[in-house]
């Protein structure tokens, strides 16, 4: 199984979409609202696209993190991409719905 998380209506032929509006059936949540509704060791690979910027810091993303670290297969990859808080652009800051900012 691939995971996309949050991935709105743009998620790749083939991959889960976990995601509060777009999920289907046990998949329709929030990340944050674990455990997810896999088993361990069960997703191949695992992209979260423009979502863990909108994850609050602390327990909330720890959960998520973890979350991932457990339906992960060994050696699989979990892909994160963020906007870049210090690329010189406004955004990273421009969203109101960001409770985080990331840089390499």
């Amino acid at each position: 199984m691939n995971l996309e998380i949050g991935g709105g209506t743009l998620v790749p032929a083939g991959w889960t979409n976990l995601d509060s509006r777009n999920g289907d059936g046990p998949w329709r949540r929030e990340a944050q609202d674990t455990p997810w509704p896999t088993g361990d060791g069960t997703v191949d690979a695992m992209r979260a696209s423009h979502v863990m910027e909108h994850i609050p810091a602390g327990k909330t993303r720890i959960d998520v993190m973890n979350e991932a670290h457990r339906v992960l297969k060994p050696g699989a990859v979990f892909e994160i991409r963020v906007p870049n808080a210090l690329s010189g652009t406004w955004h990273a800051f421009a969203d109101p719905t960001h409770v985080s900012f990331w840089c390499l």
